[in-house]
């Protein structure tokens, strides 16, 4: 074992509020089946074990300890494994106590010493599913010095296999473990365990390691009814000096309804008591009581109990009522019901079959059947029957009762109801009445139980001469009864039936060709005004009645009279009317056509042909001139006259002056679909000069004023013109006056005043060069800021007016070169000052904006981080000696001493002005390397009085902005100087501590500065 030195001077135990210190009490030597069953508590589930730990060790790095201390035993009364990359039974004693033990220097894996990994082999009951959790918590030395360093001891816990490696970078790769962090990493001194929000100094009370995880709990799913190995490791990295541990108890198995939500590995923070739930026992209640049983289940966390005695998981048998009760076990809590009644009954439940019953025509074939039920007896009228089948008649009641022993459920009587007669239904005679009667007859079927009575006389199945009115009657023989129709009347005709067909007729124009033709159809007569006509064609006038009789014989269906009408009309077709329809209504006409034989009309008023006034929609009819004309064709015309014209006269007609042209815009016009605009010179004269098809257009122009006017067009033509406008094309502004030119560091301030005059056209905005106008840059006004500049490098800066006309002349200001002055910042009224920075505190700026950055207090300086540049500053004596920070960790220089700066990510070739404030005092300007790094010491002039100071390094970062670094410093006095009081210190103040904060600032800074010379003692 290594020896340590430890400097006692400023060593102190920080304990929880309401805890005391533990001594340390010896733990049990343990074999690794021991430490098994302790992680287990028991050995029902566990198949083998096995320690692999340092030979040096002789098993010392794992122990089975029950004192408690950091929360366990986890369950009152229990035992707990330790597993140590030094000596486990030193675990009890007062924080920072010496507890290192390095078993050996010789690395068993790339980085990685005194490995100890106890290996549990479970039998895994069949049904289980889920190692539900296994309580645990991580120790380290190595915390707080070293998290974030490459000391990164590390526990892990394996299922399967222990697969674990160290990869690329010594970083820790472990595909199998189940007790991974929330972001997937191995619980490790610099998982997010001992991070920013936790308390791992507190996690470790009672323990003499200086930091712990909190009290954890990790599940994976496992197979049931096979054997799987756990594997749970702890090693350091990097070196055997300062060792970790892992204290592990309460390894649960069970099972789970849903493996992929309620048993996913990795680490969480265990609760303090598990919350349960008893699952109700189930039971079996058969038949009697031979076979009634009932199952206690098991439940982690669960006692059961019968009669207050508790009883094990299984199954039991059951009679009567049987009450079990649940309670929760140490370490949990039951959630639910915690008792449960079980009834058990003595008796076999029967169920009746119905008796069967076959009911055939008549009753000798009419049977009803007894089943044979276990526990059930049938009566029939109140005596027992046997089973088996017995004959039916009338009604028959049967009843079931149930025999010693059972009890009937459902139906317990059955009404059976036998017939003796036989349903049949009669056949409707066919029958076939032909034209005349030689051929009429009608047939009587043959159906069982059915005589057919013609007249009241029986007649046999067959067919016969059909006449007349012929009625059938069906009645019911012996043993039957007829269902259905019983009387058929059947009516026999003696005629043929004729139907006359229609006669044809031609109506020609005029008279002369007019026929009709009387059509040739047996049986069938056709008259003209009474008398009979012959089939043929025949000359037709006026109105011509044609009458269809019957031949004797014959009956007629369908139309017996035809009425035909000749005229004397010639047919006529209307023309359309024409339509007018030009801009506006005065003009508009329509034009009736002059056709012989046709009237056209508008309401009642008839329409000579011609031309005719009319505006908007209208209806023209048409009728025939007289009777002797007939009109075919359309009756009706519709005529539309647009009241559409040519648009209004252009309004609002405006014009803008532009370099070379002019704008002109005017309010919209309804109906135009484009607009002309003209150009004149003297009024009268006027010029085509655009087209458009909106509001608005811009016109080229040269030399002076012109008069512009704008009309509207649309299909239909022009407007008339708008009134005329004069517009003049506008000229560059005038050159701004620049007032002032104001040097500051790296920058150029610049105000100007407005040029006499804007041309005629308003300024738009302002350009700036200061490179002799090969580039310009847009400014909206005065005063602005030119940044990026060489100091010390005189500029020549440019100011000219942006107008409608383009760029202006430029105004120029004296040439002025920007200085090696402080950075300032807004004070509270507004005006610029150097900016007041206490200590431990940063302000970065650039250019003229504030960007962030990170403040890192070590032992031997500050140091500033930001993107991609970095600054450190370091306080010296008079005499070179190098100050560490002080007891509220801020950076301290002696007066007359020096302060070294150092840098990378400014602009190569550049340089960096270093400042001390409040009073202004330039330390020194330092150059950049060609790498974009710089190093300096600098002497701080006499007469820096001591107190708190601001300092400030300026200079050019890689992208040619302006870079500001700010922060707070001591000046200390030098030996023999005043000491500084608060009256000396700086103007900006001081920001100090309470006493409790600043002692246990000084106390962390004792226990760092005595870590760090371990480490570098055992390091070497």
């Amino acid at each position: 074992m290594r020896v340590r030195r430890w400097i006692t001077t400023t060593v102190a135990t920080v304990l929880a509020a309401g805890t005391v210190a533990v001594t340390s009490t010896a733990a049990q030597a343990a074999s690794a089946d021991e430490l098994a069953a302790a992680l287990l508590g028991g050995t029902d589930a566990l198949a083998s074990a096995e320690l692999l730990a340092p030979a040096q060790a002789n098993g010392a790095s794992a122990a089975v300890m029950t004192t408690p201390v950091a929360g366990f035993p986890t369950r009152p009364g229990g035992s707990y494994v330790v597993l140590s990359s030094g000596r486990a039974d030193q675990l009890i004693g007062a924080q920072g106590t010496a507890a290192s033990t390095s078993w050996s220097s010789t690395a068993v894996r790339p980085s990685v010493y005194d490995v100890t990994t106890l290996r549990v082999t479970l039998d895994v009951p069949a049904g289980a599913n889920c190692l539900l959790g296994v309580s645990f918590r991580f120790l380290s030395e190595e915390y707080p010095q070293y998290v974030g360093d490459v000391y990164n001891d590390a526990f892990i816990a394996e299922v399967g296999q222990s697969t674990w490696t160290i990869g690329p970078g010594n970083t820790i790769v472990a595909p199998d473990n189940f007790a991974f962090d929330p972001q997937g990493r191995v619980l490790s001194i610099n998982s997010g365990l001992f991070g920013a929000g936790s308390s791992p100094a507190a996690e470790a009370v009672g323990t003499v390691f200086n930091g712990a995880s909190p009290l954890l709990t990790a599940a994976v799913p496992l197979q049931g009814g096979t054997q799987q190995d756990l594997f749970f490791t702890v090693f350091d990295q990097s070196d055997a000096t300062l060792d970790s541990a892992v204290i592990i108890d309460n390894l649960r198995v069970g099972t789970v309804a849903d493996v992929a939500t309620q048993c996913r590995p990795g680490a969480q923070q265990a609760p303090s008591e598990i919350t349960v739930t008893a699952q109700p026992p189930t039971q079996v209640d058969a038949d009697g009581t031979a076979d009634d049983t009932y199952t206690v289940p098991a439940v982690e966390g669960v006692q059961y109990a019968v009669d207050g005695t508790p009883v094990a998981a299984g199954t039991y048998p059951g009679s009567g009522t049987v009450v079990v009760t649940a309670t929760a076990l140490p370490g949990y809590v039951l959630t639910g019901a915690t008792e449960f009644t079980l009834v058990f009954t003595d008796v076999r439940h029967v169920t009746a079959t119905p008796p069967t019953q076959v009911d055939t025509w008549g009753t000798a074939d009419d049977t009803y059947t007894i089943p044979s039920v276990d526990g059930v007896q049938y009566l029939v009228d109140g005596a027992p029957v046997a089973t088996g089948t017995h004959p039916g008649a009338g009604t028959v009641v049967v009843e079931a009762s149930a025999l010693p022993g059972y009890v009937l459920t459902g139906p317990t009587r059955f009404e059976l109801v036998f017939t003796d007669v036989r349903q049949v239904a009669a056949t409707e005679p066919a029958q076939v009445d032909t034209w005349g009667t030689a051929d009429d007859t009608y047939t009587i079927p043959s159906v069982d139980g059915v005589q057919y009575l013609v007249d009241g006389s029986p007649v046999a199945p067959g067919t016969y001469p059909g006449t007349g009115t012929v009625v059938v009657t069906a009645e019911a023989a012996e043993g039957h009864v007829l269902t259905g129709p019983s009387e058929w009347v059947l009516t026999f005709t003696d005629v043929r039936q004729a139907t006359a067909v229609a006669p044809g007729w031609t109506d020609a124009a005029g008279t002369a060709d007019d026929t009709y033709t009387i059509p040739s159809v047996e049986g069938v007569q056709y008259s003209v005004d009474g008398t009979p006509v012959a089939a043929g064609i025949h000359p037709g006038t006026g109105t011509v009645v044609v009458e269809a009789s019957a031949l004797p014989g014959y009956v007629l269906t369908g139309p017996t009279a035809f009425t035909l009408t000749f005229t004397d009309v010639t047919p006529v077709a209307a023309v359309a009317p024409g339509v007018l329809d030009r801009p506006g209504t005065a003009l508009d006409r329509v034009v009736v056509p002059t056709v012989p034989g046709v009237v056209y009309l508008l309401g009642d008023e008839v329409l000579a042909p011609g031309e005719h006034a009319l505006t908007g929609t209208h209806e023209i009819t048409v009728r025939a001139a007289d009777e002797r004309h007939v009109l075919t064709g359309p009756t009706r015309f519709t005529v539309v006259l647009s009241d559409a014209d040519v648009p209004g006269q252009v309004t609002g007609l405006t014009g803008g002056a532009g370099r070379e042209q002019v704008s002109l815009t005017w309010s919209p016009t309804p109906t135009a679909t484009g607009y002309r605009v003209q150009r004149s010179t003297d009024g009268s004269t006027w010029t085509d000069v655009a087209t458009t098809g909106a509001p608005a257009g811009t016109v080229p122009a040269t030399g002076g004023a012109a008069w512009y006017r704008a009309a509207a067009t649309n299909d239909l033509g022009q407007g008339p013109w708008s009134e005329p406008v004069q517009v003049a094309p506008a000229r560059p502004a005038d050159a701004p006056r620049v007032t002032s030119v104001v040097p500051g560091n790296r920058s150029l301030t610049v105000t100007f005043e407005a040029p006499g005059s804007d041309g005629g056209a308003p300024v738009e905005h302002y350009e700036y060069t200061v490179d002799g106008g090969a580039t310009w840059v847009r400014v909206d006004g005065s005063p602005f800021v030119v940044r990026r500049l060489t100091n010390g490098t005189a500029y020549d800066v440019r100011v000219r007016a942006v107008t409608a006309a383009g760029p202006g002349t430029a105004g120029t200001g004296t040439a002025t070169a920007p200085a090696v002055v402080p950075v300032t910042v807004d004070g509270t009224d507004g005006t610029p000052t150097v900016p007041t920075v206490a200590p431990g505190a940063v302000l970065v700026r650039s250019d003229d904006r504030p960007v962030a950055a990170t403040l890192t207090t070590g032992p031997e300086g500050v140091t500033v981080t930001g993107d991609g540049f970095g600054v450190s500053l370091r306080g010296f004596e008079t005499d070179g000696s190098p100050l560490a920070v002080d007891g509220e960790g801020r950076l301290v220089v002696e007066q007359g001493g020096f302060v070294s700066v150092t840098g990378h990510g400014f602009a190569p070739g550049s340089e960096v002005d270093v400042w001390l404030f409040s009073t202004p005092t330039l330390l020194g300007t330092v150059p950049v390397g060609a790498d974009g790094t710089f190093a300096a010491r600098l002497a701080l002039p006499a007469g820096i009085p001591a107190g708190l100071h601001t300092a400030q390094l300026n200079g050019t970062a890689a992208d040619g902005s302006l870079r500001s670094v700010a922060t707070g410093l001591v000046v200390r006095a030098a030996p023999g100087g005043p000491a500084a009081g608060a009256g000396a210190l700086a103007v900006t103040g001081a920001s100090t501590a309470p006493l409790a904060l600043a002692a246990l600032a000084l106390l962390l800074l004792g226990s760092g500065a005595l870590l760090a010379a371990r480490r570098r003692d055992a390091r070497g």
